[in-house]
Parts: structure tokens; sequence; C-alpha cells
């Protein structure tokens, strides 16, 4: 686990990394502020400080610490952003509503008559053969720095979300113990600062995603890899109930009609 926070993201372990570093800190901060206001809890958090000590090494005592790495490693064990994003539909929703519906648009599959149901149901088995085939970052079939900004961007909009999590938190605490004040405040101040900061980030996300998919379409053969896969998850087109064929580039069985569809939307 890389223990720079700010290393640039390349793969699935260093964004959980991030995360896991930028919750911890933010943990330092609300237990500092839960220290200072609440007594209970700063007298049993010394209890942590007198049996283990201070150390020169380190920046901070045992009771600051050892609470906040637990939250981090809490955090990545059960991916707190994981449940976050199911709870809210991030990922479903950008999923659907940017990578599945661009993919479809630029290899010109009509999902009009598709229902919103149907593509959530869908979604797993296409991001699967039609996305993260031609982007995990262990096999790369496109340009790795598009793969790399996309995570990058990714894990900070996870950072906001869990250090909004943890303030939230804190923000209760400090109300149900009577700090109303700066409770509040630690409640309702890092959650709209995140509505501020979510939208730049998730711009960003799209920009690259949709970028990911440009460079998947730009091969003949991937982009005819989407096209079955989009076919084959959402039925034929119209077009094709009326007696269109749907094979490779280059079979004998291929309708030119197909062939002509495929690369008037890649631009051929």
């Amino acid at each position: 686990m890389s223990l720079n926070p700010l290393a640039p993201v390349t793969n699935h372990d260093s964004k959980l990394s991030r995360i896991f570093w930028f919750t911890s800190v933010s943990s330092v901060v609300a237990l500092w502020l839960l220290r200072e206001n609440i007594e209970p809890i700063d007298m049993a958090l010394k209890t942590i400080d007198d049996k283990l000590g201070a150390s020169e090494k380190l920046p901070l005592s045992a009771g600051y610490l050892l609470p906040a790495v637990a939250v981090g490693v809490i955090s990545r064990i059960f991916r707190v952003h994981d449940r976050i994003s199911d709870l809210l539909g991030i990922r479903e929703r950008f999923d659907v509503d940017v990578i599945i519906a661009e993919l479809a648009t630029r290899i010109g599959i009509d999902l009009a008559n598709v229902s919103d149901d149907e593509l959530v149901r869908l979604r797993g088995p296409i991001m699967g053969k039609a996305f993260y085939q031609f982007t995990g970052s262990k096999n790369p079939q496109i340009d790795e720095h598009l793969i790399h900004q996309a995570l990058d961007w990714w894990s900070w909009l996870w950072v906001v979300l869990e250090a909004s999590l943890v303030f939230a938190l804190t923000g209760l605490t400090l109300v149900s113990f009577g700090v109303y004040g700066l409770g509040i405040a630690m409640t309702f101040g890092p959650l709209a600062a995140a509505a501020l900061t979510i939208p730049i980030i998730w711009s960003q996300c799209r920009r690259y995603a949709i970028a990911q998919v440009a460079a998947i379409l730009s091969n003949p053969d991937r982009a005819s890899e989407v096209l079955d896969v989009l076919q084959a998850a959402v039925g034929p087109t119209q077009s094709e109930l009326a007696g269109w064929h749907v094979n490779r580039p280059g079979s004998p069985h291929r309708s030119d009609a197909i062939e002509q569809r495929l690369a008037r939307h890649l631009g051929r």
C-alpha cells in the first residue's frame, strides 16, 4: 500500500490506498474536535494515551492515531465508498446514463424503447463485456493514461464522500452531547462543501469515461464486439428484425447494411 496519498492512482489498490489515507486523516480531525468538546470521549481516549505513551517519531498520540487508523481500516475492509455508492446509486447511474448511453449512441443502438429498469438489470453484463474488458488496469487495450485519469478522479469522489460521512457523524455526535453550534456546522458544512465539489469531479469522471468509450470504439474489432454485446443485451433494432444479421466484420453472412451503419457511426 502506497504511503503517499497524493501519488497517481494507476489501479484499484492505489485508489483504495488514497481513500484509506484521507479517511484516516479526516478521522484524526474528527477525533480532535470530539476530544476538545466532549469530556467523556477525551477521558476514554486518554486511557490509550496513558497506556501506550507518546512517541517522538509520531506527530500525534496513540489516542488519536489508533482510532483514526481503525476507522480507515474498517472503511477499506467494508468498502464504505461502495456502500455509499450502492445507497445513492452513484456508479449505477453513471454506468447507465453515461457509459452505456455513450456506447449505444456511438455504435448506433437506439435505447429509447429499453426501460431504465432493464438497463439497470443488464448493466453488469454490458459493462463487463463492452467496457471493462478493454479498460481493465491489468490488461488495458486502450491508452492507459485515460484509464489512470478516470481512476484518479473517481478516487477523489470517494475521498470527498467518505470524509463528508466522517464529519457528518462527528457533527451528530457533538449535537447529541449538547454542542449544538459546532455540531450543526460540522454536520452540514462538509455536506455543503461536498455538494459544491462533487459536480466538478463528476464532470471529469464523465469526460474521461467518454474518452475511454471513444478509444474503445476507435478499433473496428472492438466496436464490433460492443455492437454484438449491446444487441445481445437489449435486442435487435427494428431494421435487424426486418432481416439483418450480426456477425464479425468480414463475415460473408454479415449484412452490408450493418457494416455501413457501423462504419458510419465510427466515422470510417
